[in-house]
């Protein structure tokens, strides 16, 4: 017979490359039918890959090889010490190998005394006894083994098991499953570089979707684009806890088995693995679904259904959670996201991309078959990576496409990709967009083609008009992870979904002319020369400059009958979209009846084409056009919405709109020769804004003006009009009225009709103050009004009437005063007067007026401004002369800050300019120059004071009276320039906290109080003496970085290590304890070193404490201050992380230290320390740990990673802490004097001393 492993379809691999979980060693005779055949079974259930000797394998003279090997690629090792067992030389053969690969790789060896004491097998007394007589007299020439198996059988009884005789053995069983499978949980991870990235995903899912433990039954979907990793995080989570289950499946592929194979298949699948059953007679659907209901109600069950895509997926295979027993899971893994939603699932993790870190290194383990790149192909490495943006697909395909390749070969292989992108790679993003209806393609493929980046409000309306229902249809897309919609709204989806989309257009033909869409510089520019457009074009898109002779052809267009899309130029430079020479037709002859969107910048033509027929055009966009005229007559213009013709300084008149019913916006700014507006224009009742800012030949406006009833911005700065239309007073919705710089409305004539035009103009001599208060009322909306150098010689009273006005620009006129119904606006925030050269005083002003700009307003000297009226937080008054010549006026606005002081407090600024020469007394501190020097004030008194900050105050002492402050806990003296801190500081008996960044000048700092925790002193790079004792408080952080000096002083790398010692001995339980210093060496008290940014350990299971983590680091990459982000004072570009990685398990990194060179270039190397306590370990940390045998050693990996460019950690070390260690130090301490520091030599005791004794209970 051959041997005879369980199978399990999930578990069939092991960790470092071992072919079985488990080895059962037994006497045949004793247990095989009974006990061994009980556990054998159970385990078979659970997936567990189970190797059980066969008899013919003990026959002969010497035990079959395959025996021995099975004992070597096995995780666990479980040995049923029956009545018998001894008897049988096989079993003890047996057991000195499990013996010995338990001692020398880590065998995990599980006993069961099966109604046997173990003290008579650690003995050898009874039958064991007996059996050993027997092997010594058949041994008796070669005692040797008969000791060896002694040994071996007295080593096993020592270790932890099971004692059948008091439990029952179904009870038994069940807790060797238990333990089994809680190990493995964490070594059943597949491929390692499958799982880079992935243990705080599972932890996450774990922690916060499945509610372990928990008795309701709960669905959980996994979403996202495809490759993103949704299958990998399903089935790690699957290995991990799906022994915890009565049973489990997991169905791969559902959509690819729903096509190929049907869904009676997947039901069969599922009850066949959950029931443990072979034949499952299922002949349709609804039968399948009463079966799984009726058969797995009360069963506890963990089901994955991965890659689900439609609603009869979940019907057939979990339709309710009343299908399922009590503390059943069901996760979901889909690309749908609304699927998931519809079928009420209650929780739906969102997969997201790999970090650079993680990225770099599942592409490392593909391409070099390590977790980081060979040293030639570092950049090369980088560069790939950035293209695959997170992909783990993309990263595993173009990794283990480029194994063994030499670098011209990658670069060869970079920029293939720029052209064509890989084609495994697209297939698996395609399966997604060829689920979705025709327009959902079309509405994909035009947002990687056009509109990416764009803002969905902007194009809403054009999505529309191609008939792609972009309120609906948008939502697909997102749900079916193919975009995504990020800030403001802004349309995005990951790169190689675009290239995805952009392969799909391009794919059908060699020939430019017969894609769908173009958007490539050469493609655009080969079909516009060579006219071999065809019908195929819906969408143009060239965005680049022309830089190079081109000859664009008459003709170009004629052939595109399906064009809906043309956009040409750069509408933030369209003036530079021809560099170099074009050589062009006079005129083109056609363009398509179907354009949607036509936005040409810098169109070179003087009309547009005569075969034009626009009458589906929704927005027209021409900025720097050299256009005359659009086009001749009426036109069909239903659709349009928006026309800008700005800077078009050909244009001379505007055709007739009257059939562009649904216009929204106008925009013709600039347009210096356009003369008239037509008439027509009073009918667009829709329009929204209308922008003739800069038309300086615009001489009138049409008199139906006011009919534009949804009007609400108005821009007519700059045109030459001597009168408004009276009509203007019906604009109800008018929001924003901008006359600025339109010096003809300010004529002298005596004629009332041109005053009476524009009703926010007064002349005493008027007699119409009733029917400008009339005018005025109507426009109750308008928020804006900007009336800037319009040569306006009065304001009109009914001003007030404005309720709604937050602004009002007057600059640059020539009116004396303010009416008095200023007071009136009480909505009014900002209110500009510069260059009012005539204005001689002003009103009471509303309460909330938060910004006045008068500068230049020589003529004023009357400001009715009075201390408790209210903020004014901005208030410039430059160069007005006049106001400040009666002295009074200085001293009430001098008196404002007091005011704002004493009631607004918590503003955040408060600003005056005004013209003076002298610096009012009521400032104290005065000083010629640039810089004041400010004594501190006595702070005897703030005894109740709990946090101080005098940062930044160029202090040359600090006050001895600093000592007072008995309450104070956080004291702030960064950036100042004293040599030393006063004595008195260790009185401060509750500080916690002491912050000297920056302070060059510090020398030497006192004894500290005793409860100092933190104290950073980053940048202190005179400092030369700390006088830090062993007995001295926790300081749990301490920060030196560029403190060089300090490494003059022998002692005080020593003294570091000593007060890290000292927090080892009484404060061993406190999560972290950190140290950043000036150094180059790694004290050789770390027993592990490594040169690198990651070491291996081996740690015992019993009497550790925790662990000393040291890194050495450079900085190799430096930015100037003013480009570092600052966050509230402090800037951070650089941080340190380091983690855990056990038996495959690897702990969410440690956020450690963030720093930045804020306070000074980092040129030195610096060493960072961090004491991490056992209690702080991750549970899943401590439960494998917990079950590593006494003389098995784990694998453990302690590895740095960094944030933030040029930061290189080039050693690391570790060292674990235990019982002894500490009590060692107890020993140590007591021979130190309580009044000088204590230097102790360092540790060099190996693991294995330190751990001497330690036993796996």
């Amino acid at each position: 017979m051959a041997l005879l492993p369980s199978s399990s379809s999930s578990s069939s691999s092991s960790s470092k490359g071992g072919k079985y979980d488990v080895f059962l060693s037994f006497r045949g005779e004793d247990t095989r039918k009974r006990f061994t055949d009980h556990l054998y079974t159970a385990l078979k259930q659970k997936g567990i890959s189970t190797f059980k000797d066969d008899e013919k394998l003990k026959q002969g003279t010497s035990i079959a090889p395959e025996l021995l090997k099975a004992i070597e690629e096995s995780r666990f090792a479980v040995i049923i010490l029956s009545r018998d067992y001894a008897s049988s030389k096989w079993c003890l053969i047996e057991l000195t190998k499990i013996i010995e690969c338990m001692e020398k790789t880590g065998l995990v060896v599980l006993p069961v005394f099966h109604y046997v004491d173990p003290s008579d097998v650690r003995n050898h007394r009874g039958t064991f006894a007996e059996a050993f007589d027997r092997h010594e007299e058949s041994f008796k020439d070669n005692m040797g083994n008969v000791e060896t198996w002694k040994a071996a059988l007295t080593k096993v009884a020592n270790l932890s098991g099971w004692d059948l005789k008091d439990k029952y053995e179904s009870e038994v069983i069940q807790e060797i499953i238990g333990r089994i499978c809680t190990e493995l949980d964490h070594k059943f991870s597949g491929v390692y570089e499958a799982l880079v990235g992935m243990d705080s995903r599972v932890e996450e899912m774990l922690g916060s979707y499945l509610g372990e433990g928990l008795g309701d039954v709960r669905f959980v979907g996994i979403c996202g684009m495809g490759g993103m990793g949704k299958t990998t995080l399903a089935r790690e989570i699957y290995k991990r806890i799906s022994r915890k289950f009565e049973a489990s499946s997991f169905i791969a592929n559902v959509r690819e088995k729903t096509k190929n194979q049907g869904l009676v298949f997947l039901q069969k699948q599922l009850l066949s693995k959950i029931l443990m059953e072979r034949e499952i007679n299922i002949w349709d659907v609804y039968e399948g679904i009463d079966v799984i209901r009726c058969r797995l109600r009360n069963k506890k069950v963990f089901i994955v259904l991965d890659d689900v895509d439609e609603e009869k997926q979940f019907e057939a295979l979990a339709g309710k959670h009343d299908w399922f027993g009590a503390g059943s899971r069901i996760i979901v893994t889909s690309r749908d996201h609304h699927l998931l939603i519809r079928w009420g699932v209650n929780d739906i993790y969102i997969a997201k991309e790999l970090s650079y870190n993680d990225a770099l290194k599942l592409f490392s383990l593909k391409a070099f078959h390590k977790p980081h790149p060979e040293e030639n192909y570092v950049d090369l490495s980088k560069d790939f990576v950035n293209y695959a943006q997170g992909l783990p697909l993309a990263l595993k395909v173009l990794g283990s496409s480029l194994f063994a390749k030499r670098t011209n070969e990658w670069k060869s292989a970079l920029d293939k990709l720029k052209e064509e992108p890989d084609r495994d790679i697209l297939d698996i993003l395609q399966i997604s967009f060829n689920g979705l209806t025709d327009s959902q393609k079309g509405l994909f493929l035009d947002i990687a083609c056009f509109f990416k980046g764009e803002k969905k409000d902007c194009i809403s309306d054009i999505l529309e008009s191609f008939g792609y229902y972009p309120d609906y249809n948008i939502g697909v897309l997102k749900d079916k992870s193919l975009i995504t919609i990020g800030n403001y709204g802004i349309l995005w989806m990951h790169d190689l979904l675009q290239d995805m989309g952009q392969k799909i257009v391009r794919r059908k033909s060699k020939e430019p002319g017969e894609h769908s869409r173009l958007w490539i510089y050469e493609d655009v520019i080969h079909v516009l020369k060579n006219n071999t457009g065809t019908e195929a074009i819906e969408g143009i898109m060239l965005g680049d400059p022309i830089q190079k002779m081109e000859h664009l052809h008459a003709e170009a267009f004629s052939k595109m009958k399906n064009l809906r899309f043309l956009k040409i130029g750069n509408e933030k430079f369209p003036q530079d979209f021809i560099n170099g020479t074009m050589q062009l037709p006079k005129s083109l002859n056609y363009l398509s009846g179907k354009l949607r969107i036509m936005e040409w910048h810098g169109y070179p033509f003087k009309s547009m084409p005569t075969r034009f027929e626009p009458n589906k055009l929704v927005e027209l966009r021409m900025r720097c056009s050299r256009i005359k005229h659009l086009w001749k007559g009426i036109m069909n213009l239903d659709e349009l919405r928006l026309i800008d013709l700005s800077d078009s300084q050909n244009l001379i008149e505007m055709p007739n709109l009257s059939r562009a019913t649904k216009l929204k916006q106008l925009i013709l700014q600039r347009c210096i020769r356009l003369s008239k507006i037509h008439a027509s224009i009073g009918n667009l009742k829709c329009l929204i804004r209308l922008d003739l800012n800069g038309c300086k030949c615009l001489e009138s406006l049409p008199e139906n003006l006011g009919n534009m009833e949804g009007l609400e911005e108005l821009y007519l700065s700059e045109i030459a009009i001597t009168e408004l239309p009276s009509s203007i007073v019906l604009l109800g919705n008018l929001k924003v009225l901008s006359l600025r710089g339109c010096k003809g409305l300010s004529s002298t004539s005596s004629s009332s009709n041109k005053l009476i035009s524009f009703p926010l103009m007064k002349k005493r001599r008027v007699d119409s103050t009733g029917m400008l208060e009339r005018s005025l009322s109507n426009l109750w909306s308008l928020t804006k009004l900007n009336l800037s150098y319009c040569n306006l010689q009065a304001i009109p009273d009914g001003l007030g009437c404005l309720s709604s006005l937050t602004e009002l620009d007057l600059r640059g006129n020539n009116f004396v005063c303010l009416p008095e119904s200023t007071a009136r606006l009480s909505n009014m925030k900002v209110l500009f007067l510069n260059g009012c050269t005539h204005l001689r005083f002003l009103p009471k002003l509303p309460f909330d007026v938060r910004l006045i700009y008068a500068e230049g307003c020589t003529s004023l000297k009357i400001l009715p401004l009075r201390p408790e009226e209210g903020p004014r937080p901005f208030l410039f008054l430059l160069n007005c002369g006049k106001f400040f010549s009666n002295e009074d006026n200085g001293d009430v606005l001098l008196k404002s800050p007091r005011h704002h002081t004493q009631f607004k407090e918590d503003e955040d600024i408060y600003r005056i300019i005004i013209p003076r020469r002298e610096i009012p007394k009521w400032f104290r501190h005065q000083s010629v120059g640039t810089s004041v020097n400010l004594q501190v004030p006595s702070l005897d008194k703030l005894w109740s004071l709990t946090e101080l900050n005098l940062s930044y105050c160029n202090l040359q002492a600090i006050p001895d009276g600093l000592g007072c402050l008995s309450s104070l806990t956080d004291l702030d003296l960064r950036g100042n320039y004293f040599v030393y801190l006063p004595e008195s500081t260790t009185q401060l008996s509750n500080m916690k906290t002491l912050l000297l960044c920056g302070c060059t000048h510090l020398r030497s700092l006192p004894e500290l109080p005793l409860n100092i925790e933190a104290i950073d002193a980053d940048g202190c790079t005179s400092l030369e003496i700390l006088p830090l004792k062993p007995k001295d408080g926790p300081c749990l952080i301490l920060c030196l970085l560029n403190c060089v000096k300090l490494i003059n002083d022998e002692d005080y790398g020593d003294m570091l290590l000593t007060k890290l010692r000292h927090h080892i001995q009484f404060k061993e339980d406190e999560p972290n304890y950190d140290i950043m210093i000036p150094g180059r060496e790694i004290s050789k008290w770390f027993s592990h070193q490594s040169v690198g940014t990651s070491v291996s350990l081996q740690v015992p299971s019993d009497k550790l404490k925790g662990v000393v983590v040291c890194a050495l680091f450079v900085l190799r990459q430096h930015h100037p201050l003013h480009e570092l982000p600052s966050d509230n004072g402090y800037i951070f570009t650089h941080g340190l992380r380091w983690y855990l990685k056990a038996n495959g398990y690897e702990s969410p990194s440690i956020p450690s230290f963030q720093f930045s060179e804020q306070f000074g270039k980092i040129e030195s190397y610096h060493l960072y320390l961090h004491y991490y306590p056992y209690k702080s370990f991750s549970q899943k940390l401590k439960e494998n740990w917990s079950q590593v045998d006494a003389n098995g050693l784990g694998q453990i990996e302690i590895g740095f990673e960094t944030d933030g460019p040029g930061l290189e950690v080039t050693k690391c070390g570790a060292r674990w802490v235990y019982e002894q260690d500490i009590e060692d130090l107890n020993q140590t301490m007591r021979g130190c004097s309580s009044g000088s520091s204590c230097s102790i030599t360092p540790y060099e005791d190996d693991l294995e001393g330190s751990a001497k004794g330690t036993k796996t209970e």
